[in-house]
C-alpha cells in the first residue's frame, strides 16, 4: 500500500507506453470494463457554521458524458443507507433490455448477500426464481416420446431420407449435407461389421474435432458397436 500511494499520480500515457502494445482506436486502452463503487459521506462540514453537500439527479457521483467513456462502466455510490446505481455502455455492442438483465443480476446477488451474509460469494445466486425457472425448465423442456426400437443411427437415416440435401455438418469450411453423411458413415459401417463389430462392441475413435469424426461416430452406431472418444492429446 505505501508503494502504491507512492505512484498513485502516474500518466496514464506513460503507463500505457511502459506496457507497451498497439493501441486500438476503436476501443479504450488496457480495459473496458470499469467498476466503481463510492461509499461514505457526501457531505462535509467546514466548520464555522458552513456545510457542503453534493447535490445530483440520483447518483452521488455521475459521469459528466454523454458518452460511454468505456464499454461497460457500472457506478455505484451508497447513500443514506441505500445504493444508488447507475451504468453506461456502448449502444454499439450491447442491448439496453442485456443491459437490464445484468442489472437484475447484480441487485439478486447483493440481495443474497443480504440474506446470507456469511455465504461465500461463489455459492450466491444471479438469477432470480423466474430466470432459473426460464433456463432450467422452459428452454429444456425437449423431451419426445420414441418407441423402445428407436435407435440413434435409425433417426438419423429418417432424418437424411427427409432432408438429404440439407447441410448436416458444417465444420471450419467444410460441409456434409445429410446424404453425404448417410453414405460415408454406411461405407464405414460396412467395413466395421466385415471386421467382426457388433453388439456391445467398443471402438475407440481418435480424432481431432473434424467432419471425419462425425463419419466415425456414425460408422460405429450403424455398425451396432459403441463408441469410445479418444483424445489426440492423451498420452501414448
Amino acid at each position: 500500500m505505501l508503494t502504491a500511494n507512492e505512484h498513485q499520480n502516474y500518466f496514464f500515457g506513460r503507463l500505457l507506453k511502459k506496457l507497451g502494445g498497439r493501441p486500438d482506436p476503436s476501443r479504450s486502452p488496457m480495459f473496458q470494463v470499469f467498476f466503481n463503487y463510492e461509499s461514505g459521506k457526501f457531505q462535509r462540514d467546514l466548520g464555522g457554521g458552513l456545510a457542503v453537500e453534493l447535490l445530483t439527479e440520483e447518483v452521488p457521483y455521475r459521469n459528466p458524458h454523454d458518452t460511454a467513456m468505456f464499454e461497460l462502466h457500472m457506478n455505484v455510490a451508497e447513500k443514506d443507507g441505500a445504493l444508488y446505481c447507475e451504468c453506461d455502455y456502448n449502444s454499439d455492442l450491447y442491448e439496453e433490455a442485456t443491459v437490464m438483465r445484468w442489472l437484475g443480476h447484480y441487485r439478486t446477488l447483493l440481495d443474497g448477500i443480504v440474506r446470507n451474509p456469511d455465504a461465500s460469494v461463489w455459492s450466491l445466486p444471479l438469477l432470480d426464481a423466474a430466470e432459473q425457472k426460464t433456463i432450467l425448465k422452459d428452454w429444456n423442456a425437449t423431451d419426445v416420446n420414441y418407441s423402445p426400437d428407436d435407435t440413434l443411427s435409425g433417426l438419423f437415416t429418417l432424418q437424411a431420407q427427409r432432408t438429404p440435401d440439407v447441410p448436416a455438418v458444417i465444420l471450419e469450411g467444410e460441409t456434409l449435407t445429410y446424404r453425404q453423411l448417410d453414405l460415408r458413415s454406411n461405407q464405414l459401417a460396412s467395413y466395421l461389421r466385415k471386421n467382426g463389430v457388433g453388439d456391445k462392441t467398443l471402438v475407440a475413435l481418435c480424432f481431432e474435432r473434424s467432419a471425419e469424426m462425425v463419419v466415425g461416430m456414425m460408422g460405429v452406431l450403424k455398425a451396432g458397436g459403441a463408441y469410445v472418444p479418444l483424445d489426440p492429446d492423451y498420452p501414448s
